[in-house]
């Protein structure tokens, strides 16, 4: 029921019903799937780990994963330094090479980068609170005290656990807290 004519893509009148159907169909899935809260936390955490885990391997510590993944955990790769052999490295990672890195990284001695991939792993993530009440500068300090005496963490290392985010998704802002305890 499409066509290219004149250069231009064109729809049959009859397939106007399924792509409005497509439409709503993308747009429930952005509001339950994809910007589902638990979604969200996943979404934080992995890039929390891929953090940690590039820090780390920058340190010189050797953390098992894929060639691909320790490329681009050993590089600093920008828009300009972006070239053809980054991204034929790129194009090799997929879900497995995750996967299998989060697996190794939850036995690691390192605290922050085995808890967050033991979250991911085990689907415990951390506690959220979504709402438009703000979290007192005072209130965030004290949660990240009591949890870097909990956890003997400095308070720096603490950002990977307590966080606040505020996301904005076409006018209607959801505010995000998270909380690693």
């Amino acid at each position: 029921m499409m066509n290219v004519v004149d250069d231009v893509l064109v729809i049959e009148e009859k397939g106007i019903y399924s792509v409005e159907k497509f439409l709503m169909s993308r747009r429930l899935m952005y509001w339950q799937v994809y910007l589902h809260k638990t979604s969200l936390v996943a979404e934080l955490i992995l890039t929390k780990i891929l953090k940690r885990a590039k820090e780390l391997t920058q340190k010189g510590v050797v953390l098992p994963c894929s060639e691909p993944l320790r490329f681009f955990m050993q590089h600093k790769i920008t828009f300009e330094t972006f070239d053809t052999t980054n991204l034929n490295l790129f194009s090799q990672l997929d879900d497995f090479d995750i996967i299998s890195a989060l697996k190794s990284w939850q036995n690691q001695d390192d605290f922050i980068l085995s808890s967050l991939s033991k979250m991911i792993i085990n689907r415990d993530l951390l506690k959220i609170k979504v709402g438009n009440e703000k979290v007192s500068a005072a209130e965030f300090y004290l949660l990240k005290e009591r949890f870097a005496l909990k956890t003997n963490l400095t308070l720096d290392e603490t950002n990977y656990f307590i966080l606040k985010v505020k996301l904005k998704v076409k006018r209607i802002a959801k505010k995000l807290s998270l909380f690693g305890f």
